[in-house]
């Protein structure tokens, strides 16, 4: 996530995960800014591959990689934890997330073909599933970012990683259907 000039960057140490954080880089020279900050590992037992900065509550968002139970809210300015939200349902092998008008938008990287985009309204924990998509056998969802049109309507930008590295598919979708 980008905010005031600023990439948050989670950050995993793997295979144990044990030091995963937030790393802070200039978002023009991409240079890293000399801050981080360690999340903590009973929250993160499974890394951390995604944040999501909430501008408009000055939070920072992460979860537990799979079978996520709680949404993790950090400061933003601090990154100290500020509360957990329990979700309606668990969120499994969330890949990248990013908020929009409010909601949350995950990219999951499910055990098949088929991968989901959920919503997650970020103050009462509901979980949505927002659309499926069939990306082919051996590809991996990656991260993900949304924008607005130019009618102001989100659009969302998934990476999906080919199997063995060979390949990647960045693809746009429109959710004015």
């Amino acid at each position: 996530s980008c905010h005031n000039g600023i990439v948050y960057a989670a950050v995993e140490d793997g295979p144990d995960y044990e030091r995963s954080c937030i790393v802070l880089y200039d978002a023009e020279t991409l240079k890293y800014t000399g801050k981080y900050y360690p999340l903590p590992y009973d929250l993160h037992k499974e890394g951390v591959p995604w944040c999501a900065v909430d501008v408009e509550k000055n939070y920072i968002y992460t979860a537990e990689w799979t079978k996520a139970m709680v949404l993790n809210v950090f400061d933003l300015d601090t990154l100290t934890l500020v509360k957990t939200i329990p979700l309606s349902q668990p969120v499994d092998r969330v890949q990248g997330a990013e908020m929009f008008d409010g909601k949350l938008y995950m990219s999951c990287d499910e055990e098949n073909d088929m991968k989901r985009i959920f919503t997650l309204d970020v103050e009462t924990g509901k979980v949505e599933e927002c659309f499926k998509r069939n990306i082919g056998k051996g590809f991996e969802a990656e991260g993900m970012t949304v924008f607005a049109d130019g009618n102001g309507d989100p659009v969302i930008c998934v990476l999906d990683r080919g199997e063995r590295r060979k390949s990647s598919n960045l693809t746009f979708y429109d959710l004015t259907f």
